[in-house]
């Protein structure tokens, strides 16, 4: 397959070379195109090298099989990015790919840096509904793919024509300057670019998404009745940082004001409840502004580098050779009708005709017994087919034709990598979205869980329900031999640690059972004491005021001798006592050293007793 080219949008005439187009055509479709902004550092070229020959040539590259002349050119080749993708893929046991490959993959957007150090940015990046690229087909065999949104604003495309986009992609000759906003989940970044040159950049981040439960606060106050909006700290926290967020979109836009008057295309990437960020009403960006376009494909998070690498899939076209059945040398683009040169969607342009695969059209539609009678008719799949049927049943979760495959036909597919899922296998698949019953029948056929996909994950790792994990720990409990349970990362549960767990888990109910009994017993002890309390409060209370009622009720006279009584009391309280018998001291005491007595008795009795 020919080698697709990227070139700058401002080179279109260069591109054309005079040449017409004659046929236009848009259809939707996947983007896997993504190349980042900094350029690969893999020589154009390689570096003059030899064959391989033991005999003559000491510096090698055994990894990459080349060999070098001299100690400079084997270096050059250590730093290129050719040579670290090799010795990634060298490490979890796959073949070098030659350079020719790596250049397509790079230019394809299948692994980039990003991709080199983390799983999570190698998602593919998708076109959304309602864009597409378009492409043009001239008299020099060119087919030339361009974004729609790059040709003309949405209002405007409703009533295109095919002569129209031709016009349009012409004037793209002129393109200069390019401003690109992102907003979403509390980050801004933002650029201003001249052609690939980067004028001015902003980025800022803001408290304004709850963690752990997603979902910014203002759609969260936008759900429910009026009042009813959380009153939490956080919830302050992240209104606060919300609508300093808004007032530093306007700083921004107000302070580049001039600078985006002076922009060719404005584009913008932010959910819809945030585009709003962008349209106040001295903001110089306004929905009826036909510079204002939406960016048609799926990005990161907002970062300068995500702005970057949006510019560079927005500025560049798409090249690759086109050769029609019929030549246009016999037929210039003057002679062909203007009721003939109309956008045409759906067209398959190509030489030969795409051919149907039987095999996955049977797995897509469940038909066990058109599958059955493919494969006993010694049906062969589509060199261009992407998958093989395994992995494909595993896709479409059709277990009945897994069971045949493995069963009936062969296993010698089981742990094929699929690039698709990250050079992982079908057991891959099956864990990262909790398909259990073919997770178990696959283990059961005896796919390999120590198998590493390119992030140097096993299957286990990618499981993201507690449920999945518990089945195939459950699985390697109950096959301890089958495989090295530790080098898959995978702790075996076996019967007895089930029935461990279940009877911690019994004696866990039973205490909590019964300190659910002691707190009700606490409980009902401490209500009776508080009513014992309160009845003795309460008998305490009636006892005063009945006393009290009693004194109010008797005489003067009866009131006089209550009182002497109360007094007489305090003074025998207060009077003085024997050391010995402790009564109180009627008349002069007998003394005896520092001590004091009611009689001589009691001075002679606590004498003996001293002594």
């Amino acid at each position: 397959m020919a080698q697709n080219i990227i070139k700058p949008v401002w080179s279109i005439n260069k591109i054309l070379n005079g040449a017409d187009v004659v046929k236009v055509r848009e259809g939707e479709k996947k983007l896997n195109f993504s190349v980042d902004d900094i350029k690969p550092t893999f020589p154009q070229s390689l570096p003059d090298v030899k064959e391989y020959d033991p005999e003559n040539i000491v510096l090698t590259c055994r990894t990459c099989g080349l060999t070098f002349e001299n100690i400079e050119q084997r270096n050059e080749h250590y730093n290129t990015d050719w040579h670290r993708w090799n010795l990634k893929l060298k490490s979890y046991g796959m073949k070098a790919i030659p350079l020719e490959e790596f250049e397509s993959l790079m230019q394809a957007g299948d692994m980039n840096e990003d991709y080199l150090m983390n799983d999570d940015s190698a998602e593919e990046t998708v076109i959304l509904k309602g864009s597409s690229k378009i492409d043009f087909y001239t008299t020099n065999h060119k087919k030339i793919s361009v974004w729609k949104n790059m040709l003309a604003s949405p209002a405007d495309l409703k009533s295109f024509r095919a002569r129209q986009y031709v016009e349009s992609l012409q004037n793209l000759a002129n393109f200069n300057k390019i401003a690109i906003f992102m907003s979403m989940g509390g980050r801004f970044a933002a650029g201003i670019f001249q052609r690939e040159r980067c004028l001015k950049h902003k980025t800022f981040v803001r408290y304004t998404v709850r963690k752990k439960q997603g979902g910014s606060q203002s759609a969260r106050d936008g759900k429910g009745a009026s009042g009813s909006q959380p009153k939490s700290m956080g919830a302050h926290m992240r209104r606060h940082h919300t609508a300093k967020f808004i007032e530093d979109v306007e700083t921004v836009l107000d302070d580049w004001r001039e600078d985006l008057d002076a922009c060719d295309l404005i584009f913008l990437f932010a959910p819809s409840q945030n585009m709003s960020y962008f349209r106040f009403p001295t903001s110089p960006v306004q929905k009826d502004d036909p510079r204002v376009r939406n960016v048609p494909f799926t990005a990161a998070r907002p970062t300068l580098f995500e702005v970057k690498r949006i510019l560079h899939l927005l500025i560049h076209v798409e090249l690759e050779p086109y050769y029609p059945s019929t030549s246009f040398e016999t037929e210039s683009a003057e002679s062909v009708a203007e009721e003939e040169f109309v956008l045409i969607e759906d067209e398959i342009v190509t030489e030969e005709p795409e051919l149907e695969d039987l095999l996955y059209t049977a797995i897509e539609q469940d038909n066990f017994d058109e599958f059955v009678s493919l494969i006993e008719s010694g049906y062969q799949q589509p060199p261009d087919s992407e998958y093989g049927p395994l992995y494909l049943a595993c896709k479409l979760n059709r277990l009945s034709i897994i069971e045949y495959i493995l069963i009936e036909v062969d296993d010698e597919f089981i742990d094929e990598r699929i690039e698709e899922i990250h050079f992982g296998t079908s057991l891959h698949f099956a864990c990262q979205h909790g398909n259990i019953a073919i997770l178990l029948f696959l283990l059961e056929c005896g796919a390999d869980p120590t198998i590493k996909n390119i992030s140097n994950k096993t299957p286990i790792q990618l499981s993201k329900t507690k449920n999945t994990r518990l089945e195939f720990r459950k699985f390697a409990g109950n096959n301890l031999d089958m495989w090295d349970w530790n080098k898959a990362n995978v702790v075996p549960l076996t019967e007895e640690m089930i029935e461990n767990q279940k009877a911690k888990a019994a004696e866990r109910r039973r205490r909590k059972r019964k300190n659910k009994k002691n707190r009700k017993l606490e409980q009902n002890k401490s209500q009776q004491e508080e009513e014992e309390d309160k009845h003795k409060q309460e008998s305490i209370e009636m006892v005063s005021n009945a006393r009290k009622t009693a004194i109010r009720n008797i005489s003067e006279r009866e009131k006089r001798a209550l009182a002497i009584e109360r007094k007489m009391a305090i003074q025998r309280n207060s009077a003085p006592t024997c050391d010995y018998c402790h009564n109180t001291l009627e008349a002069i005491p007998f003394e005896r050293l520092e001590y004091k007595y009611c009689s001589t008795k009691c001075v002679r009795s606590h004498m003996d007793k001293l002594e």
